[in-house]
């Protein structure tokens, strides 16, 4: 009889120890929830001061229907239909969107992963730009602490394209796949970005004709930037004013043309000069893109004696092209005009700001 009196107690210090893990896993909840709700209040804060900042440049950002959600892991943003209205080099832009979502870990705050829905509709108040861009995916990256950017990344398939752009109408196509990228890279101290550009297999056919190429293209564009300012606000003019003036360069590494079986390969420098035109100096290489040298006014004498040349001098840079003419030219861009060897093309650079 004795032992059945102590039951009760034995339960109830048996029981002990499930009560106050149950206490700690509810205190780690209700802990983890307040830390999650704080963080959100804090990015929604830094939103909304950034966007104030935008505007203060004349850059508004309308987000309509904004939502903060992600928890327990994440931290979330999604706008439906956002808009996008500002001056961008003396155009006046009109962006939107159909959707977009932002998210980050929630004990990670140096990165940042955005998908973007489609369309992307864009345009200028002058009819310059009125254009429709859709894609099947297009994701960015973000990596960075608080006032440097560690590196930024934009990865696109199946980008098409349909509108106007400047003097080209009915500038419909597409290309397969985008990839663009900017690392800072240790131990410089010129505030430089290395940074590649990629468009696989484009075909624009209102462009290529123009241009005399022959589809697929592909461009590759890659090298480092110097005196670079990825992260603070302000007028894209100032901010490239103040890259011009502190002697801001890029140094092309890689420049890649591929027009069927026709190349241009190049590398050099370039910069802004005082009248903020685009300026530079490549070497170049060419091999068999006649129809679009001839599009730029280049004669089609300079490119028979300059193959005639290159025959002469050996037969190494024949085998290297599959036999096709390689063609050696200097590409410079001097007061607004673009050069190919001696001869200056029609292209024309009009200052940028």
């Amino acid at each position: 009889m004795a032992s059945k009196g102590l039951e009760p107690k034995k339960s109830l210090i048996a029981s002990g120890p499930i009560i106050v893990i149950a206490a700690l896993v509810a205190a780690a909840i209700v802990g983890w929830s307040l830390f999650w709700y704080i963080a959100s209040r804090k990015t929604e804060a830094a939103l909304t001061a950034w966007v104030a900042r935008e505007a203060q440049a004349g850059r508004n950002w309308i987000c309509p229907d904004q939502r903060i959600a992600g928890y327990p892991l994440d931290i979330e943003v999604s706008c439906a239909n956002p808009l996008f209205q500002g001056e961008i080099l003396g155009r006046k832009f009109t962006g939107s969107l159909r959707g977009f979502r932002a998210s980050a870990p929630l004990l990670r705050s140096d990165a940042l992963i955005a998908e973007l829905e489609p369309p992307f509709i864009a345009k200028t108040s002058d009819g310059a730009i009125n254009a429709v861009l859709q894609w099947g995916s297009l994701g960015l990256e973000l990596i960075g602490r608080p006032g440097v950017l560690s590196r930024a990344s934009l990865i696109g398939e199946q980008v098409t394209l349909q509108g106007t752009v400047g003097d080209i109408e009915s500038l419909s196509g597409g290309l397969n796949s985008l990839t663009a990228y900017i690392v800072l890279p240790p131990g410089r101290q010129d505030s430089a970005y290395d940074f590649r550009l990629a468009l696989n297999d484009a075909s624009f056919p209102a462009l290529d004709n123009r241009l005399g190429l022959q589809p697929p293209v592909s461009v590759t564009f890659g090298g480092t930037v110097t005196q670079a300012d990825f992260v603070n606000s302000g007028k894209l003019e100032d901010r490239l004013e103040r890259w011009r003036a502190a002697g801001g360069k890029i140094d092309v590494k890689t420049l890649r043309l591929l027009s069927g079986t026709s190349t241009l390969e190049a590398h050099g420098g370039l910069d802004l000069d005082d009248e903020h035109r685009i300026r530079g100096n490549l070497d170049a290489s060419i091999t068999g893109l006649e129809p679009f040298l001839q599009q730029l006014g280049v004669d089609p004498g300079l490119i028979a004696a300059g193959s005639l040349v290159t025959n002469f001098l050996g037969k190494r840079a024949q085998r290297e092209t599959g036999g096709g003419a390689h063609l050696p030219l200097p590409v410079t861009i001097a007061n607004g005009w673009l050069s190919i060897g001696p001869i200056r093309t029609q292209v024309h650079f009009e200052p940028l700001y």
